[in-house]
């Protein structure tokens, strides 16, 4: 089979100085890419290898590949891959322009103007005063723009943002001892200019440009797929399109990226729970991007409309809200109260937050949560009342429903995670209006056979894996505080104790003698064998390995109840008196912690 060769004209790749492909012309970042991000750490990693290779007298050092895209009019570029590069060796020229022009060292100020502005070799132009007049080489995002062009221009910035950072850590390598020489800055310069070396890689616009892009990122450095997802969505806008369109798409992804701070993954997490509850479904997490292109695939004209209907659907304040629910509680303290208002007076003790902090680490409830929430949300202000006591009875059923899994089972996202995401867009569109129905489609998720009560005991009652000990530990904190009628309980004030000790088995020792080996392995990190104590009640850590009798002593004192009674109710510790107390913990657990009662 013969291949068709691709024209040497649609791509084209060179090497090339890096000084060299600045001074040819200007480059626009073009509005899909994301803003300028490097953190401090890779400012410094930069400056440190320029430095080891002018100590080292490396003949060069090699920067990697910038994409460029020729434009229309000549002499100008859309940087596709390479601006964060691009953009801080311009900055790090723009500190060395600075120390030039005050050093009078006209030469290597003017070899530096020629990168940072658009001017010839015979210039004879200055930093001062002449920057403020001169044409940027560079055009940043316009996040950026503003701060980018005061910096080379020789003026400051604020006190914050990635770029004020990487500033900063330019100017502290410069005053390092090390690096203060004046000689030591020339040679420096003179290599940056002349031997810092990338390919340039040129890439006709009638190529798909977001696809390459993808290509070079996930076979080289690491990019966010919601950088490639930003990509894809602003390069699908034709170039006749409606500015204020693109604007709106670009204000509106800048809104979400605004709300997730630095953690853009949370954006991508923030899409995908979006897309699940409202568009298709569940969506195998290495396939979101995937997912994502193919609800606009097909669309044709229409695409752009659908991109645009999207983005502005993900920037909506109340979205946001639902999903940064998932974020610690006291953040959302008010919207809690406020859902927990509307829902009504309740007797239980447990209430909103405390549902959500026993779905906290199980990211698979996301989907479901995140529906529920924008039904109240949503809910015209006559209706609040009568929703907000549906989510929360819900979002109750859920807890109980995935706590009792994880305690029978080492809990596998894998067995609810369709399952779940399904539900969510089941209760996006309407289908579980009420609590019964919620509760309806639980038990098709159900294969562990769980929401029996009875069925749920027995399972943990014959629970004794060593491995669910931290999910045991979490069932003790709970009983704990519905015994004392307690909120939730800060985890530095309390420990978790083992009554008959984890440690190498001591059954010679006093107190001892009813555990074999083999039922020390058993019960030692079972529930039933768990208890708690308070801040300096276990301070006698000779006492973890006391007999059963020494350590009552301790328990009699305990503030919690859970302890004192064992002073009470035991006067030695043996396997069936573990199997007795969790078959109780159990029962306390089914009937009132993570019952199904509305």
């Amino acid at each position: 089979m013969r291949l068709r060769k691709m024209q040497p004209s649609l791509i084209s790749a060179n090497e090339v100085k890096l000084a060299d492909l600045v001074r040819q012309g200007r480059f626009f970042v073009p509005r899909h890419q994301r803003y300028y991000d490097w953190e401090k750490k890779h400012v410094d990693t930069l400056l440190q290898d320029f430095a080891e290779a002018v100590d080292d007298g490396n003949p060069c050092h090699f920067l990697g590949s910038i994409m460029l895209i020729n434009r229309e009019e000549a002499d100008e570029w859309e940087i596709n891959d390479g601006q964060q590069r691009m953009i801080t060796f311009s900055l790090v020229c723009a500190y060395l322009c600075r120390f030039f022009a005050q050093q009078g060292s006209s030469a290597e100020e003017g070899d530096i103007l020629r990168i940072l502005f658009q001017l010839d070799e015979a210039h004879g132009k200055s930093l001062h005063p002449d920057a403020g007049h001169l044409l940027p080489r560079i055009i940043p995002p316009r996040n950026n723009k503003v701060n980018f062009e005061n910096l080379i221009r020789g003026h400051n910035v604020g006190t914050n943002g990635k770029m004020f950072d990487a500033w900063g850590q330019i100017r502290s390598f410069f005053e390092h001892p090390d690096h203060q020489d004046a000689v030591w800055r020339k040679k420096l310069t003179n290599f940056m200019l002349n031997d810092v070396i990338v390919i340039r890689l040129e890439v006709d616009q009638s190529l798909d440009t977001n696809a390459i892009f993808e290509t070079l990122n996930y076979r080289g450095k690491s990019v966010e797929q919601m950088d490639l997802i930003k990509n894809y969505f602003l390069q699908s806008f034709r170039k006749d399109a409606k500015a204020s369109r693109v604007d709106a798409v670009y204000d509106n992804l800048e809104i979400i990226y605004g709300n997730f701070g630095s953690k853009v993954g949370n954006v991508a997490d923030y899409t995908r729970c979006v897309m699940q509850a409202e568009e298709s479904g569940f969506i195998n997490k290495e396939r979101f991007l995937k997912a994502l292109k193919n609800l606009f695939r097909g669309k044709g004209a229409r695409r752009e409309d659908a991109i645009y209907a999207f983005v502005g659907k993900l920037a909506d304040k109340e979205r946001i809200q639902a999903f940064k629910t998932f974020r610690p509680q006291e953040e959302n303290k008010k919207f809690l109260q406020k859902l927990a208002a509307h829902a009504g007076k309740s007797n239980a003790k447990r209430k909103i937050h405390d549902h959500l902090a026993d779905l906290q680490r199980y990211t698979v409830t996301r989907p479901v949560i995140f529906s529920l929430l924008l039904l109240y949300l949503k809910a015209p202000d006559k209706q609040k009342s009568a929703v907000a006591k549906v989510v929360c009875t819900c979002i109750k059923f859920l807890a109980s429903f995935i706590q009792r899994s994880a305690h029978v089972a080492n809990f596998r996202p894998a067995l609810f995670e369709e399952k779940l995401a399904n539900l969510a867009r089941h209760i996006s569109r309407g289908n579980c209006a009420t609590a019964k129905a919620f509760f309806a489609k639980l038990q098709k998720c159900d294969k562990l056979d769980i929401i029996d009560d009875s069925r749920y005991i027995e399972q943990m009652k014959a629970n004794f894996s060593r491995s669910s000990e931290e999910k045991f530990a979490y069932i003790v904190k709970r009983i704990v505080e519905d015994q004392e009628r307690k909120t939730r309980l800060p985890d530095g004030d309390v420990s978790i104790e083992h009554i008959l000790p984890r440690s190498e088995f001591h059954s010679s020792k006093p107190g001892w003698q009813n555990f074999s080996p083999d039922e020390h392995k058993r019960f030692s990190r079972a529930l039933g064998n768990l208890t708690l104590l308070g801040r300096g009640e276990d301070s006698s850590k000779e006492a973890d390995n006391a007999s059963f009798s020494a350590k009552k002593k301790i328990y009699a004192k305990s503030s919690y109840k859970m302890s004192s009674e064992l002073h009470q109710k035991f006067t030695e510790w043996t396997p069936d008196n573990v199997k007795v107390r969790q078959g109780k913990m159990a029962r306390t657990a089914a009937k009132r912690i993570w019952n199904f009662e509305p």
